[in-house]
């Protein structure tokens, strides 16, 4: 506010003075100038000049800025003084007009400020830093710029010198003018030795010409670097040690010594043995900063007495210089070398070993004894053996070559192995030994026959049981060993005993019927069994089993027709019989009928009338033939039971080491009711109100009472658990309770009940109800937990190698979708490979199963086990650093984790799947529905970056992408246009995403890149722009045909076979098109498409292939303008 009201009065005065200039009498006055000057720094109030006004009164008109704060003009008198201290280097000159209100005459005033010496000069910075080499040369020039004085003329810069710090005058100073700057160098005058000097600080000053002059100062600081220029000198040109031949390794010897009188790097000397010319097999060693020569290797003088070595000091210049010097070491001879025993057994393969049979005087071994340290006169050597039992002696005859005999011969079945220990030792003061001590073995003879554990076997069984069933298992022992003790067992033939009925392992010895058998023909056969071993010759024992057959009522009475109708005389006496059974001819002819077509035959025919085929010699050949055909039916029933039960019996037969002994089957319901221990009946009645009533919160509640939720909620803290976890299969409310507490006890437990209950139930059991219960109700609990339980996923590893792909096929695969994360190798290793060999040799149903599976087990790695895993770590380094974050509950079963790169397994899994893929469609000759669900697989994958954020573009490999481009079904081909598109967009999604920190990042692949755009080309190329097969150099594509072959191959307009109007898969819609645009009088061709592309594109997109419509719309660029339906009916022509 103030300011302005200033201007407004300065603009009055100025009108005012302008409007008395023209009522004033004009006069002819010309315009003065006048100059003054005045001193800079002069007190306030000094006088600069009069403008001899005669007080008359004036106006002063400032020029520019208002300095009438630095300078007063008197208006009556006009003298003018300072009104403040002047500064020449602020400004040198101020200017201003006066009028004169008498005469108005105006002057025109400048008034100078004088310079005076008032400012030092100042450097730009006061210290500045050097390094220069030691050997810079002479009259080497470094710019350390120019000093600033903001006076003029003589009071500026005028001279440079150094003050101080200029040892041996090792520098100079060179200025040279440049207009008003003077600019100065340092220069090198002298030699710099880093030895005599290694830093300079240079006290340099700038004066100027004032009186008296001032100056300014900097300090210039030079560090001299020091250069190799010493070589390494010893204190000895060669050096001499002696050493006992059995020094100990790492033994110091002696040292050696060199200087440098080099610094820093250049003046550290490492000490290094020269390989090349001495000790190249390292016998010694060298400390490389010490000196200090070490042994290396056990010494032997009767190997080398003398050594000589170079050893070589080296500075560590960049240049580094180096000088050597020798180091002669003698080795002493001591008595080092105990005698040295050779042991050549005369077995045939010369190893320990002889027979049991073997004679006495029989030769094992021959021994051999040598000692380095002797004269080579082994007389002074005493070889001694021992051990054997007195079964083994030791002879020689000239005290050089000593024999080892039989004495007694041994006998395996007492002791199969002799440890026998030689002992040489020389004469030497103290003497020295040595031992040689090995297991001699005694090979086995068949020398003992195989011993039945009971003479007789007996044995009870009903004659109602199958063929196959258990009756009783022999067994037999043989003392020797290898083949001689392998025992094969075998039923004798002996007449009348009906061996035929059974039949035995020949291995194991266990006895089954092999057909069905008749209390009515033997009630107790007699079995003869032998058991042989397989030695050459081959020795056999007996034993007999008696079987007894317990004959049951399995027959009931039946007539032989429903209906009878007789006629008798109306005089019939009394006690006539008037109707007989049925004839046993009839009775054995409706017995083969009801064998080959038992439909026919209702009747039951009673096993008392079969008798007609047990009496005679005919009859017996009909007997025969019919329990043939019997036996033929029950293998054909047999075959039609459930695979699996066959499957898995012949494995375990195969290959028993893989499962555990099969335990004895529960007999009661596999998952165990809500049972709490020691919990009557009457407690549960009077203990149920209590749940929400009882105020005491310190007595236990059965889990068994907790019916609702909100009784769960408020007696959480209080609750017993049941006696059996696995009951959380049949109880909701008990499953809340272990997912919301995660107590690790509770999971034991269940996982405990569960490992057992698999076990015996499934992995040791053939297919039954109750496994498909027990795993339907796993499936369930892993559904509701969104994880799987580490039990089962052991009992998946076992199963997994047995499963033959259809017992429990649902349930399975559905426990296989909960897998969790491990590294790609143990999750091959695991799960996969099994899979793998289960999808090659299965049929395409079942393929598509395990590649739904295989989706699901995807998105469960990216939606809920990548979390798990990350938290479950996090958890774990946390708790190794003793820090108090905390962890939302993720897990029930909490397991130790391994640390790996997730994302990377989920990328080979991925390629594995691939993989598989291409080589089942392959099998199945591209079936439809099997590439439908391949689809859905890598619709899943292309979309992962997008949807869920993963880091990473995975393509399918290029045989899949093609099967989709030249599939005979449009959906096909959409689809895979929309794979492609996905990947696409996931590139450019990628591009803005961040890099995480600990998933394990899969870069963007350029390749990946290269590859979608080449494919993106080809599909572009074939559908759309008429141009499959051609080559193009500017944008080559994944696939290419050598010049020729498509002329060869002469089909007509091959480049456009693949396109949208002509594409065998795509016939079909463009005949619809076509029909639905095209009137009816016109003949219809799909080169009449080509008119009405984009129109076509809207009609597969309505038609659902939304794939291939969006890709062409993202991938083509639209035409400029578009043609109406009336329009394109109009302009289509037959071609």
């Amino acid at each position: 506010m103030e300011s302005t009201c200033r201007c407004l009065e300065r603009r009055c005065l100025l009108f005012l003075v302008v409007l008395s200039m023209q009522f004033l009498p004009t006069r002819t006055q010309a315009a003065r100038y006048v100059e003054f000057s005045v001193a800079e720094e002069q007190p306030v109030g000094s006088f600069i000049g009069d403008l001899n006004t005669g007080n008359s009164h004036l106006y002063v008109l400032w020029q520019g800025p208002d300095y009438n704060d630095r300078i007063h003009v008197d208006t009556f008198t006009g003298n003018i003084t300072t009104a403040a201290v002047l500064d020449r280097e602020e400004k040198s000159s101020y200017s201003f007009s006066v009028l004169l209100y008498s005469n108005g005459l105006l002057i025109q005033v400048k008034v100078h400020v004088l310079d005076i010496n008032d400012h030092n000069p100042v450097f730009p910075v006061d210290v500045v830093h050097l390094i220069l080499p030691e050997k810079t040369p002479i009259n080497t020039k470094h710019v350390l710029g120019s000093a600033v004085d903001p006076d003029l003329g003589e009071n500026t810069v005028s001279r440079y010198e150094i003050h101080s710090g200029n040892t041996n005058s090792a520098f100079g100073l060179v200025s040279k003018q440049n207009g008003n700057v003077l600019y100065l160098d340092l220069t090198v005058i002298g030699v710099l030795d880093y030895e005599q000097t290694q830093e300079y600080d240079l006290y340099i000053r700038a004066y100027d010409n004032g009186s008296p002059p001032k100056y300014g100062e900097m300090r210039v600081n030079v560090t001299i670097i020091d250069d190799n220029d010493n070589q390494p000198i010893f204190n000895a040109s060669r050096y001499s040690a002696q050493i006992l031949e059995n020094a100990t390794v790492g033994g110091s010897i002696l040292q050696v010594f060199a200087t440098d009188q080099d610094s820093g790097a250049n003046g550290h000397i490492m000490y290094h043995i020269d390989r090349i010319n001495s000790d190249q097999e390292e016998f010694f060693r060298i400390n490389p900063d010490t000196g200090i020569v070490y042994v290396n290797k056990p010494l032997d003088y009767e190997r080398k007495g003398a050594h000589e070595l170079i050893v070589v000091a080296k500075d560590n210049g960049s240049q580094p210089l180096q000088t050597s010097a020798i180091v002669s070491i003698q080795v002493v001879d001591v008595n080092d070398n105990e005698p040295r025993i050779n042991l050549t057994f005369f077995s045939n393969d010369n190893t320990p070993k002889i027979s049991e049979a073997a004679n006495p005087g029989q030769i094992v071994a021959r021994v051999t004894v040598s000692d380095k340290d002797g004269s080579g006169v082994f007389s002074n050597i005493n070889v001694t053996l021992k051990g054997g039992g007195g079964h083994f002696g030791l002879t020689t005859r000239d005290n050089t070559v000593y024999l080892i005999i039989i004495k007694n011969p041994p006998d395996r079945e007492i002791q199969p192995y002799h440890m026998l220990t030689i002992t040489a030792t020389d004469s030497g003061t103290p003497p020295l030994n040595a031992n040689i001590t090995f297991n001699l073995q005694v090979e086995d003879v068949n020398d003992n026959a195989p011993q039945f554990t009971a003479r007789e076997y007996h044995a009870d069984i009903k004659e109602i049981v199958s063929a196959g069933s258990f009756v009783i298992q022999v067994n037999a022992t043989d003392r020797d060993e290898g083949d001689n003790a392998l025992i094969q067992y075998s039923i004798l033939n002996v007449p009348d005993s009906h061996s035929d009925w059974f039949q035995i392992d020949a291995m194991s010895g266990l006895i089954t019927t092999s057909k069905p058998i008749d209390c009515e023909v033997d009630s107790q056969p007699r079995l003869l069994v032998r058991a042989m071993d397989s030695g050459s010759p081959p020795l056999s024992a007996t034993a007999t089993v008696i079987i007894t057959i317990r004959d049951v009522n399995d027959n009931q009475p039946a007539f032989d027709q429903s209906f009878y109708n007789v006629s008798i005389p109306e005089d019939t006496a009394a006690q006539t019989c008037i109707l007989t059974g049925i004839q046993p001819h009839i009775t054995a002819l409706l017995g083969l009928y009801k064998m080959y077509c038992p439909s026919l035959v209702t009747i039951v025919i009673p096993r008392s009338q079969r008798v007609l085929f047990k009496r005679t010699q005919l009859d017996r050949v009909w007997s025969e033939n019919i329990h043939r055909v019997q036996e033929q039916n029950m293998a054909r029933r047999r075959e039609r039971e459930d695979v699996s039960n066959l499957s898995m019996s012949r494995l375990r037969d195969a290959d028993a080491s893989i499962l555990e002994p099969r335990t004895k089957r529960r007999k009661v319901d596999p998952i165990p009711e809500l049972y709490t221990a020691n919990v009557t009946s009457t407690q549960l009645d009077t203990s149920v109100s209590a749940v929400d009533t009882s105020l005491d919160i310190h007595r236990p509640v059965p889990f068994e009472q907790i019916k609702t939720m909100k009784d769960l909620c408020h007696n959480i803290c209080r609750l017993q658990m049941p006696g059996q976890m696995g009951s959380s299969l049949r109880s909701k409310l008990l499953l809340y309770y272990m997912s919301c507490t995660s107590n690790p006890v509770t999971a034991a437990r269940f996982s405990y009940w569960l490992s057992s209950v698999l076990s015996e139930e499934i992995l040791h059991s053939p297919y039954s109800k109750r496994g498909e219960e027990i795993l339907e109700a796993l499936a369930n609990f892993t559904d509701f937990l969104q994880e799987s339980v580490p039990v089962c996923e052991t009992f998946l590893t076992k199963y997994l190698h047995l499963w033959d792909g259809t017992s429990y096929r649902i349930y399975i695969l559905v426990l296989i979708t909960r897998f969790r994360l491990y590294p790609f190798s143990t999750l091959n290793d695991l799960l996969l490979e099994p899979l793998r060999k289960l999808f090659f040799c299965s049929n395409v149903y079942f393929k598509c199963q395990l590649l739904i599976c295989l989706r699901k087990l995807l998105q469960n790695f990216i939606t809920v086990e990548l979390e798990r895993y990350n938290t479950t770590l996090r958890r774990q380094e946390n708790v190794l650093e003793n820090t108090t974050e905390s962890f939302n509950h993720v897990s029930l079963f909490v397991e130790e984790v391994e640390k790996f790169q997730p994302l990377q397994t989920v990328a080979e899994f991925i390629d594995f799947v691939d993989a598989m893929c291409l080589v089942g469609l392959g099998l199945e000759r591209d079936n439809a529905l099997m590439m439908s669900c391949v689809l859905d697989f890598f619709e899943l994958v292309s979309s992962l970056t997008v949807q869920y954020g993963t880091p990473f573009v995975l393509l399918p490999s290029r045989g899949l992408i093609y099967k989709g481009l030249f599939a005979n079904n449009g959906m096909t081909c959409s689809r895979m246009c929309g794979i492609l598109l996905n990947c696409r967009n996931g590139f450019l999604k990628l591009k803005s995403m961040p890099k995480p920190d600990n998933l394990g990042l899969v870069n963007i692949d350029v390749n990946s890149i290269d590859t979608l755009n080449a494919c993106v080309l080809d599909f572009c190329d074939s559908l759309w722009r008429y141009r499959a097969f051609k080559k193009d150099t500017r944008y080559p594509t994944a696939f290419t045909v050598e010049d020729g072959v498509m002329e060869a191959l002469s089909v007509p307009r091959v480049n456009e076979c693949f396109s949208l109007h002509r594409h065998q898969a795509f016939l079909g819609f463009a005949w619809a098109y076509l029909k639905e645009f095209q009137p009816p009088e016109k003949k219809v061709h799909p080169d009449q498409i080509k008119q009405a592309k984009r129109s076509y594109l809207e009609f597969l997109r309505r038609e659902q292939l939304h794939g291939i419509a969006e890709f062409i719309e993202q991938f083509i660029k639209k035409a400029s303008s578009s043609m109406s339906k009336s329009h394109i009916a109009a302009s289509m022509a037959s071609p």
